[in-house]
C-alpha cells in the first residue's frame, strides 16, 4: 500500500490570541526565512511537487518587508514564480468592521500590485467569527477571482 503524506507550511495570523501584537509582528516577519531556504532545494521535483506558501494576510508581508527590505526583491520574485501566493486582506475580518474599514482591507495589497507589478487574486479570512454579505462584492470590484 502507497501512503501519500502532504505538509502545508501555514502560518496564521491570530494577533492577541497567541501572544502580544509586538511579538506576534516579529514572528510574522521571521516566517518566510525558512521557506526562501526550501525553494531552491526542490528544483529537481515536477512542478507540481514544488513547495508552495500562501501568506494568509497581507499585513504579514508588510511585516516581512519592513524587517527584511533587502528580501524584498526575491520575495517579489518568487510571487511572479507562483511559489508564495499574497491573499488580499490586510487581517482577517471581524463583523465589527464599518463598510470604510472593509474596503481599506484591501488597499495594502492593492498597494503592492502596483508597486511591484504582481497578481494578488484570492482573499482568505481565516478563524473569524463574522464576515459582511458584501465582501464577495467588494472582493469582485477588487479584481480578486473567487467565484
Amino acid at each position: 500500500m502507497v501512503k501519500r503524506i502532504f505538509l502545508t507550511h501555514h502560518s496564521h495570523t491570530d494577533i492577541g490570541y497567541t501572544d502580544d501584537f509586538g511579538k506576534i509582528a516579529e514572528d510574522h516577519a521571521d516566517f518566510p526565512g525558512p521557506g526562501f531556504r526550501v525553494l531552491p532545494e526542490d528544483r529537481f521535483f515536477s512542478e507540481r511537487s514544488q513547495f508552495r506558501w500562501t501568506c494568509e494576510t497581507s499585513w504579514m508581508v508588510r511585516s516581512y518587508f519592513q524587517k527584511r527590505p533587502g528580501k524584498i526583491p526575491e520575495f517579489v520574485r518568487r510571487v511572479k514564480e507562483g511559489r508564495i501566493e499574497i491573499t488580499a486582506l490586510y487581517l482577517n475580518l471581524t463583523d465589527l468592521y464599518d463598510f470604510e474599514m472593509l474596503i481599506r482591507s484591501l488597499s495594502y495589497s492593492e498597494e503592492l500590485k502596483k508597486k511591484y507589478g504582481i497578481e494578488i487574486k484570492t482573499a482568505m479570512n481565516c478563524d473569524i467569527n463574522g464576515l459582511s454579505w458584501n465582501m464577495p462584492n467588494y472582493w469582485k470590484n477588487a479584481g480578486l477571482n473567487i467565484f
